[in-house]
């Protein structure tokens, strides 16, 4: 082989071992703030995020979510393009401007935590001037909290401690997301029927989508197929198993009706009376309500329906540490 051969051929191999692979160059470039459970660092619980990625991956595509711990300068990485988009967005108009935005797949709701006894109907902060509600101080929660409302928002360093504080008695209400409180009556049920009293209506509701810059080659073929995948999740309970559920309900079919979905295959003797209500619907006449049962990604009409091999007892034991390998959703002790 003459020198020359050989200076192109160690040329080709060099420009080849820097150049990134095909699939590295297309992985989406996402990013988030910390703001548990639903966006966080890696090994700790981000459901939002690990949502996100599981989609994208089933529907061929990977991505990379960087989470930083300024929510602006995620923003502003995002128009300089230095960023695809977001895993965990809210929508509003000026975003769309600049981006593509999926279907919801789930939903932030706020809800009033109080001691068993307590007033918890309100359905507006107007309701609650002159209380003490205590927030999260390092979450941005938006035009939902605003602090000149007349009521009293006392900030602590975690829902943790913020529900110690109304142990306490030091503040009237918690403000917390539907979310954890109801992986915090699942893992202390008795505890937390016996001290505590949730408001049934959330007093904001804001919906979590993936969101890509309009700029991207691939946006709305990415976006398209991440939606139909999260549908496919819910009904194969993948999606369960990151929200640490064992039943959710949505209208996965799109038909009005709520359907009530497994994770597994255990789905109990009776009819589950425990779910999480993934998107909040109103209330319906008792006459209009029709609910169906997705078991081991098969519909069920009725309860009857559902073989019985399935209808066998629930595990009940919890799991305090880790759910499937994820970090538990709960972030602090009752």
């Amino acid at each position: 082989m003459s020198r020359s051969i050989t200076w192109v051929v160690a040329c080709l191999l060099a420009s080849a071992s820097v150049a990134p692979a095909a699939d590295e160059a297309a992985k989406l470039r996402l990013g988030s703030d910390v703001w548990p459970p639903f966006t966080d660092v890696d090994g700790k619980a981000r459901v939002a995020i690990d949502l996100v990625e599981q989609a994208l991956q089933r529907a061929g595509f990977e991505a990379d979510s960087e989470v930083r711990s300024d929510f602006g300068d995620v923003v502003a990485s995002i128009r300089k393009g230095d960023l695809d988009g977001s895993a965990a967005l809210w929508r509003s108009a000026e975003r769309e401007e600049l981006l593509v935005f999926s279907r919801p797949y789930l939903e932030n709701r706020l809800v009033l935590v109080g001691l068993k006894g307590s007033d918890i109907d309100a359905t507006s902060f107007a309701e609650l001037i002159g209380r003490r509600v205590a927030i999260v101080g390092s979450y941005d929660y938006g035009d939902a909290v605003k602090k000149d409302s007349g009521v009293k928002f006392v900030e602590g360093p975690s829902d943790g401690e913020n529900l110690q504080k109304l142990l306490r008695r030091e503040v009237d209400y918690v403000l917390a997301d539907a979310l954890l409180v109801h992986h915090l009556f699942a893992r202390h049920e008795a505890k937390a029927q016996r001290l505590l009293q949730v408001g049934t209506r959330a007093l904001a509701v804001r919906s979590l989508h993936l969101a890509l810059r309009r700029d991207h080659p691939d946006a709305a073929k990415i976006v398209a197929a991440f939606d139909a995948e999260i549908r496919r999740m819910m009904i194969d309970g993948s999606y369960n198993q990151i929200l640490q559920m064992d039943w959710i309900q949505a209208d996965v079919d799109g038909d009005g009706k709520i359907e009530l979905i497994l994770s597994g295959r255990q789905a109990g003797e009776k009819p589950p009376t425990g779910s999480y209500q993934v998107f909040d619907v109103p209330a319906a006449p008792d006459d209009r309500v029709q609910v169906g049962y997705y078991v081991a990604g098969r519909r069920y009409d009725d309860w009857q329906q559902v073989p019985a091999e399935y209808k066998v007892p629930t595990k009940q034991d919890i799991r305090a540490e880790t759910e499937g390998g994820r970090p538990a959703i709960l972030l602090f002790d009752f």
